[in-house]
């Protein structure tokens, strides 16, 4: 598969990267903390997980994809390659400096269509409804919290072909029930599945 060694190079970062705030600096917590505990990391979706996204934009014929959280852009790259393949579109948002310019370097080395927000999800959101008709398919791997608010927000561009795909169903299941209460009383439909740490795949 095209794209492979991009794939690795990103597993080996998300791996080893520990980043730490300038205020955690100050201090010196980044000189006592070995197992980088007080760090932020990328937390990367498992491969599993980004070869299922690959096949199922591949399988379902999508063009447009949003995606909440893009961390270092794994997720990104496995998605962007399948939407190469039919000419699509990846927009994503990151807020944090550093997983943005890792994020698109990787996506301009993979040589995809990738639109990134450096921003906050609720302020780039207004942006990408007004810049696409319709969306495909979208990706919450955000802040779970949020994610009723951000599905409203989405609302003007998601039509009954809309996918919905949710990340860390399983490990994250209690912050998920007042989300998935929501999405069942709204008349989505959701398959679970056990890839990686837990997906639903959402269908109006």
């Amino acid at each position: 598969m095209e794209g492979k060694e991009i794939l690795k190079e990103l597993e080996g970062i998300s791996k080893t990267l520990v980043w730490y705030s300038p205020s955690q600096i100050e201090i010196g917590q980044h000189l006592s903390d070995p197992d980088g505990i007080y760090g932020d990391r990328p937390w990367p979706v498992s491969p599993e997980t980004g070869e299922f996204l690959y096949n199922f934009i591949l399988k379902n014929y999508i063009k447009n994809v949003v995606e909440l959280g893009t961390g270092i852009g794994y997720s990104g790259v496995w998605m962007g390659l399948a939407l190469k393949k039919q000419s699509g579109k990846l927009s994503t948002i990151e807020k944090r400096d550093y997983k943005f310019n890792i994020a698109k370097d990787y996506f301009k080395k993979a040589d995809i269509n990738a639109e990134i927000f450096e921003e906050e999800i609720e302020t780039a959101l207004p942006k990408i409804v007004k810049e696409l008709q319709t969306a495909d398919l979208l990706f919450f791997d955000a802040n779970r919290s949020k994610f009723i608010q951000y599905l409203e927000a989405l609302s003007p561009i998601i039509t009954e072909k809309t996918f919905l795909i949710v990340d860390n169903t399983t490990d994250m299941k209690e912050r998920l029930e007042a989300f998935k209460e929501y999405l069942q009383k709204a008349g989505w439909k959701i398959e679970e599945l056990e890839t990686g740490d837990g997906l639903w795949i959402c269908t109006k």
